[in-house]
């Protein structure tokens, strides 16, 4: 029966059982507590409430292959229905059905209903009198990812604007579980889900392609409606969470809720209300934000809000404290604590409704972080080897783990009030993650160590949605210096055999005499490269004050050298190693040359700090006088400009460094070797961004580029072409303007693309490559009456140039297809005539899309072409 009522609708009969009267709905679902599988879902429906169709039940599609009647549950009962939904005023009632469902599998199920059909006279929808109104969500069911409800959407779907004037809507959606939203604009759909791809088409109702929404607040705004009208508009909420596996987001859900918007013809100008910024806030401070709307006509106001603090506990509150004419003031207010800390920030959408004729809105997205306070106490304790951390579990109970960062010095870091955890910018890096819950409040770090360093330590606590407290206070603790310290590793002379590097270290200040009396001794050891290896014994120093050591005849040129200092305790019969420096290397200086320039890299290991360094250079060239030529406090690179390619540049560095440690030399100063570099252009110009222009009424094809590249040097270009698409580009022409003209080519038809070349000959790759044919064009109508009386029966096209084949598709206004050719040699000579493909009836009266895919007849893999159209069928 529903499917023979439908052929009806589609013939343009309406039943007043099934009067037009749908405007704007969706499907929410919520999950069930203690109930696996299990949901309420609600089918929301706003209708036209003079219209005569009402529905006591409608059919939800469960997406299982089953589905459900469910009934309407707000209102008074009406018309032999036990509930007749609410009459919200401006000729809309709100309808409220609800069901429950549980589901055998786990999976991904689409919820829909249908209901015939939507109300008459939609602008943007082709015949909407018969269009049934269609409306789908999305349910994921994965068990690795936990139970999921969907967000509630908190502002009503209708709306009322004026002609060129700014519309704004927010669906004002809250999801409780305080999974990531994002929003989308989709079409409208009909029956069976088929998209209505006129919904956002200018062609068929001016200025619809100006309606845009914001991906993340979910503001729609239209700016402007150019013709007054009802319009439908479907916008598209999609769910993400977390993979904790994966450390990626992952669809969870979706609600497409379809809404419509009334377009008058008006002099009214909508309220405004003022934008305060975002909110973050530690738990429990109580945010007291006044906010105001104005309105330019002097209208009263009525200002309210919606969003997720409001659903909460404790909840949010706002009162409009009123004002006067073209003004109201309003308060917000909330007591936030530790159970609204979440990863997801809150919105709240305030709402300002004038009095106006008729009356306009402005919506405001405020948005709020709640962040739970960083662990308090904590505190770093040195051990023999190691650093003792301890720290308050988190005044938030549901913390599930806490994050140790640790840096080699003091940032006396605050805290900023939008960033929760430890930001990147602060050098601080993650060291360890306790995962043993909320009282796992302790840490020992033994993680390579060094002697001379004071380490200090954040904590940050972490929750099961992967929100982060705000970090702790700084807590720091520096090892005993019961071993030596190296200070300097200085190279003292450049040689690929008499090479010389200078070691000193401080002396242990420490030392557990009663078990190592002495006397003492220092063992010296060497490892090629500056980032440690095998270490090789090369020396020694005969007494405990004796800290410096000259390595020689080594190469310098060519490597660096990592040193480590041992102290031995040398008791008659009682001789051990009593400790270990930690490592440190030389710097090793490398440059590389490129186009006017040298890039010096600096290479080291080393246990204290290089603040600064200095870039030495010899001057004049060739004259082995060194001198300051600049400094920098990047410690790992800078690069020399301004050069003359051709002329070497020889350099070596000086770093100016320290240990965060107490008690030991300040400032410590260690040499590179010397380097030397001749700069030159080994950079090719950047690929062009080319722009074919092709006129084929004239006949005219010109290649055009932008002079401007990341070369400054260009001197000329070279053009590429082939009329074969299969083989190679070849030259073809080398200019210096920034076009070309390929007009006066035999055939146009082939592939184009242009090289940059500098003054030393230095090539681009390709640019973008256009391959073009012989201007293939196909010419449509967009009218045609198939009514017997031979003329105009038959839908072919006007004109065909330089197709080799064609793929044409025909769509009804309900998605349906209804004709297709794939030969073109038929359809040229018989097209379409108008009765469809499956059955050989007739088509109805109405408006037709088609798409059409050809390719031409001249290239021997030519790019698909395509042209698509409306065509208005009359009989």
């Amino acid at each position: 029966m529903k499917k023979l009522l439908l052929i009806i609708f589609s013939l343009g009969f309406v039943s007043s059982v099934f009067a037009t009267h749908n405007r704007a709905g969706e499907i929410t679902y919520r999950k069930v507590p203690g109930q696996e599988r299990t949901y309420d879902v609600t089918i929301t429906t706003y209708t036209k409430d003079s219209a005569p169709a009402d529905r006591c039940d409608l059919e939800i599609d469960w997406g299982d292959g089953t589905s459900d009647i469910i009934s309407r549950t707000n209102g008074p009962a009406i018309l032999g229905c036990a509930n007749g939904g609410v009459d919200v005023g401006n000729d809309i009632r709100l309808n409220i059905y609800q069901g429950r469902h549980t589901y055998a599998v786990f999976g991904t199920y689409t919820l829909s209903f249908e209901d015939p059909n939507r109300n008459d006279n939609v602008s943007n929808i082709d015949n909407s009198v018969n269009i049934p109104f269609y409306v789908e969500s999305i349910l994921i069911i994965n068990p690795f990812l936990g139970d999921n409800s969907s967000p509630s959407l908190l502002n009503p779907p209708i709306d009322i604007g004026c002609v060129n004037r700014i519309f704004l809507h927010n669906p004002s959606a809250f999801d409780i579980d305080g999974d990531s939203l994002s929003y989308k604009l989709v079409n409208s759909k009909a029956a069976n889900g088929i998209d209505i791809p006129e919904v956002y088409d200018p062609n068929f109702a001016p200025g619809v392609d100006l309606i845009k929404i914001d991906s993340v607040t979910g503001e729609l705004k239209w700016d402007t409606p150019l013709l007054a009208g009802q319009y439908n508009m479907a916008i598209e909420i999609s769910e993400w969470r977390k993979d904790t596996t994966t450390n990626k987001f992952i669809l969870i859900g979706k609600v497409v809720r379809d809404m419509q918007v009334d377009i008058l013809n008006c002099n009214n100008d909508p309220p405004e209300i003022e934008e305060v910024g975002e909110i973050c806030v530690e738990a429990g401070d109580f945010i007291n934000l006044p906010i105001d709307a104005t309105d330019i006509n002097n209208d009263n106001i009525i200002f309210t809000a919606s969003g997720g603090p409001f659903t909460l506990n404790p909840q949010a509150t706002f009162i409009s404290l009123g004002g006067g004419p073209g003004f109201n003031n309003g308060l917000f207010t909330w007591q936030t604590d530790c159970s609204h800390v979440r990863k997801q920030p809150y919105f709240v959408n305030f709402k300002a409704v004038d009095n106006g004729n008729p009356s306009l809105v402005d919506f405001y997205t405020l948005k709020i972080q709640v962040i739970a306070p960083g662990p308090l106490n904590p505190m770093a304790v040195p051990t023999a080897d190691s650093i003792s951390l301890n720290w308050n579990s988190s005044i938030c109970t549901d913390a599930i783990a806490y994050k140790i960062y640790r840096k080699p010095d003091s940032i006396a870091f605050v805290n900023d009030s939008c960033v929760p955890g430890v930001p990147e910018s602060t050098g601080y890096e993650l060291i360890h993650t306790n995962r043993g819950g909320l009282l796992d409040t302790a840490y020992v770090d033994n993680d390579d160590l060094a002697r001379g360093v004071r380490y200090c330590y954040m904590i940050v606590a972490c929750f099961p949605d992967g929100a982060e407290s705000y970090a702790s206070v700084e807590t720091c603790a520096e090892l005993s210096k019961n071993v030596p310290i190296i200070t300097n590793v200085d190279v003292l002379n450049t040689d690929d055999v008499n090479g010389q590097i200078e070691i000193r270290w401080v002396r242990p200040l420490v030392i557990d005499t009663p078990q190592a009396p002495g006397p003492y001794s220092y063992e010296i050891f060497r490892a090629t490269g500056t980032n440690g290896g095998t270490f090789t014994s090369i020396g020694t120093t005969p007494t405990l004050t004796d800290t410096l050591f000259t390595d020689n005849t080594i190469d310098t040129r060519t490597t660096g050298y990592t040193y480590r200092i041992d102290i031995h305790n040398n008791t008659p019969g009682n001789t051990f190693v009593l400790g270990s420096s930690t490592a440190a290397s030389s710097i090793f200086l490398t440059a590389i040359p490129s186009d006017n320039q040298n890039r010096l890299n600096f290479n080291y290991t080393v246990p204290w700090i290089n603040d600064t360094i200095v870039i030495f250079r010899e001057e004049p060239p060739a004259s082995g006088n060194f001198v300051v030529h600049d400094t920098t406090t990047d410690p790992l690179t800078y690069v020399d400009t301004n050069l003359v390619n051709g002329v070497e540049r020889c350099y070596l560095v000086e770093a100016i460094g320290r240990y965060s440690g107490s008690g030991l030399p300040v400032p410590l100063l260690n040499t590179s070797q010397e380097v030397c570099s001749t700069p030159r252009d080994t950079t090719a110009p950047c690929p062009l961004d080319v722009v074919l222009n092709l006129d084929c009424e004239e006949s005219q094809l010109v290649l055009s580029w932008s002079g401007q590249n990341c070369s400054q040097d260009i001197q000329e270009y070279n053009v590429y072409f082939n009329a074969d698409p299969n083989l190679p580009l070849q030259v073809v022409a080398t200019i210096t303007d920034t076009f070309f003209n390929a007009s006066n080519f035999a055939s146009i038809a082939g592939c184009y693309a242009v090289t940059a070349v500098d003054s030393v000959g230095n090539e681009s790759g390709f640019s973008n490559i256009h391959c073009v044919s012989a201007c293939p064009s196909l010419e449509l109508p967009n009218v045609f009456t198939p009514n017997g009386d031979g003329n105009n029966d038959r839908f072919i096209p006007v004109n065909v140039n330089d197709l080799a084949d064609i793929e044409i598709i025909i769509y009804n206004r309900w998605g349906n297809i209804v004709y297709e050719n794939t030969d073109l040699d038929n359809f040229i000579e018989s097209g379409w005539d108008g009765t469809h493909k499956d059955n050989g009836q007739l088509c109805s009266q109405g408006v037709y899309f088609y798409i059409a895919t050809g390719r031409s007849v001249d290239l021997g893999n030519p790019e698909s072409i395509t042209f698509e159209g409306f065509i208005h069928l009359y009989r």
